[in-house]
């Protein structure tokens, strides 16, 4: 169950008027939305400010959908904001502001939604972790009945660790991601573990798997 395809149920189901929608993200995007009887606008070419004064907009396209999309461009911004201020829902279908990729981080899809609201005054709606649309979704399709015995397993504190907890699931943090101690000791009590584990190794053999005992404000000790 992928964010794509969430997202385009989410359209689907809340949103059944909309047939045509204007995508930035990539080709699995594109075809999540065909499936769902939804037909993909894009934009790649160059645009300044006299061509984006005489935009010429689809009146049917009615949302805007934004995936993670190695090649957005300042162009692409500018299309979908109008698109969103002349009344376009917008949705994103994950809110991951990066990936590690090294020692770095490199902007996801959380940067690109930031942009487009801060461009549209739009606000975006979430299909992917940790929605609660989402939530539904993985359940129908894998089954769980019983969501105290299902576990999350993921290296985001915000989306995956959150999205176990507001399943009911049991949630654990693995350290080889974008999440390290620092932001395990910060985290929100929604979006705190059950466990720690310092690689997907941990799961498997034991070695490296913690429960996670968040440090309460009564438990910090005072001068």
């Amino acid at each position: 169950v992928t964010s794509a395809f969430a997202a385009a149920i989410l359209l689907q189901t809340a949103y059944p008027e909309v047939r045509k929608a204007f995508v930035i993200g990539q080709a699995g995007l594109i075809d999540e939305l065909f499936l769902a009887g939804i037909e993909a606008v894009t934009f790649r070419g160059p645009l300044d400010e006299p061509a984006f004064a005489q935009l010429q907009l689809d009146p049917q396209v009615g949302a805007v959908v934004s995936g993670w999309d190695t090649g957005f461009s300042w162009a692409s911004l500018a299309v979908a904001s109008a698109y969103v201020q002349r009344g376009a829902v917008l949705i994103g279908t994950n809110p991951d502001a990066a990936n590690r990729v090294g020692d770095l981080l490199m902007p996801e899809n959380g940067a690109q939604l930031a942009a487009l609201e801060a461009a549209s005054g739009g606000k975006a709606i979430i299909a992917g972790k940790p929605s609660l649309l989402l939530v539904d979704l993985v359940a129908q399709r894998c089954g769980i009945q019983d969501p105290t015995r299902a576990i999350m397993v993921g290296d985001r504190l915000d989306t995956d660790v959150a999205f176990g907890n507001s399943a009911g699931y049991a949630t654990a943090l693995v350290l080889t991601g974008v999440a390290n101690r620092a932001a395990l000791a910060a985290a929100s009590p929604d979006a705190a573990p059950d466990f720690v584990l310092d690689s997907l190794l941990s799961a498997v053999t034991g070695l490296g798997l913690e429960r996670h005992v968040p440090v309460t404000a009564s438990a910090v000790p005072r001068d």
